[in-house]
């Protein structure tokens, strides 16, 4: 809340007139939660004025200047915390790490605060050298189905949810893209430059607003509560008698539904209703799959249990036993194949096979004589009967 409090404040100081849905859909927060907000502000001295009308909005009473600067000993650990975990990905934020230490006397109070942004690879580094150089960078973009390769113009590295997005102007779609880096392959600059763009990631999302997103309600059970409060914002979440109530505006692609998914019979989407068929559809298609899977494995259980003629290779049964000279069962072979401890047949294996191929090429097992035949060719050496 602090944080966005900050923002909220420094947009305010420009001198601009800001309504509460552009605030609400900048900060991607409910109007009511902007509607507090504005009361805190206002609670801690900021002179906030609220102007109705269709120019309406809020803003700071003209005159007003924000004098208290973050230079208290608190202030500056905290942006050296936040400096020295950017300085993996940072030269620039190394060097201003070492400066800070020495003015703070290197002490460690300063390690109270840790974001592990990881080690960043080649991706990351081109497209910031990209940034820097004003160049093209080129990619392999990974899609949802397949890939296409794109030539982009990079203005902005966005690191947001855990994930690191290139803004860039794509001449492919000849307009702006965000672009997640870990989606990128073959990525590499290209000698050409270009002429910086007059939209910023900031203008971008403005035009993008959270609040144009179609509303997304969702339903999950109570014992998933650590999940919904790690991947859906606290002030869209409203617990109730039969779940945790989720109302957003997202914009649905295959990440949300995959979200979606990831939470198995835990979850119901209650709007929008194509959203409902379209979870329904891709949880049957994978229901449909596994089944698949489970009845193949079950297939292939039945055949490591299951005891075969070790002549003509039929499953083979107590009813369908062969038989020795006292008349005894014998457990190796068909009644069909041997009798009365002796074979029914004087032939060669591969008189065997052509004559159990008919049998067993029409659909089950096999759906063709050629398939019958070839699986026979190959499983036949290992029977008792034609062992070499």
């Amino acid at each position: 809340m602090q944080q966005r409090l900050i923002s909220i404040l420094l947009e305010l100081m420009r001198g601009k007139t800001l309504s509460a849905p552009r605030l609400a859909a900048e900060m991607e927060v409910s109007l009511r939660t902007i509607y507090r907000d504005m009361d805190a502000l206002s609670a801690a001295g900021i002179p906030i004025q609220s102007l109705s009308g269709k120019q309406g909005g809020f803003r700071i009473m003209d005159g007003y200047r924000l004098r208290d600067l973050p230079t208290t000993r608190e202030e500056k650990r905290f942006l050296l915390s936040v400096l020295r975990d950017l300085a993996p990905t940072s030269p620039e934020a190394a060097a201003l790490v070492r400066k800070l230490y020495a003015l703070e006397r290197g002490e460690d109070s300063a390690h109270w605060l840790q974001i592990d942004m990881g080690e960043q690879d080649e991706t990351f580094h081109v497209c910031r050298k990209g940034i820097e150089e004003r160049r093209v960078v080129s990619f392999v973009y990974l899609r949802e189905r397949g890939s296409v390769a794109r030539d982009v113009e990079p203005l902005t590295l966005l690191f947001r949810g855990g994930q690191f997005y290139l803004f860039a102007f794509c001449r492919l779609r000849n307009n702006y893209r965000l672009f997640r880096l870990s989606r990128m392959r073959e990525i590499h600059l290209l000698e050409e430059g270009f002429q910086p763009r007059p939209m910023s990631l900031r203008d971008w999302e403005r035009a993008h607003p959270y609040n144009a997103a179609p509303a997304l309600v969702l339903k999950a059970a109570l014992h998933r509560e650590r999940s919904v409060m790690d991947d859906f914002p606290a002030e869209n979440v409203s617990r109730e008698t039969d779940g945790y109530r989720i109302e957003l505006h997202w914009w649905v692609d295959s990440w949300v539904i995959a979200l979606i998914l990831s939470y198995g019979p835990d979850i119901r989407v209650l709007w929008p209703p194509w959203l409902q068929r379209d979870v329904a559809e891709l949880s049957e298609k994978a229901a449909q799959n596994h089944r698949h899977n489970i009845e193949e494995e079950t297939k292939m259980e039945n055949m490591d249990n299951m005891k075969f003629c070790q002549s003509c290779a039929m499953p083979l049964t107590d009813d369908i036993l062969g038989t020795e000279k006292d008349g005894s069962p014998n457990h190796d072979y068909c009644s069909y194949c041997y009798k009365d401890g002796a074979f029914t047949q004087d032939c060669t294996m591969e008189e065997m096979i052509e004559f159990c191929v008919p049998m067993v090429s029409k659909g089950e097992p096999y759906p063709d004589e050629e398939t019958a035949r070839k699986a026979m060719a190959e499983f036949f050496p290992t029977l008792k009967r034609w062992k070499k």
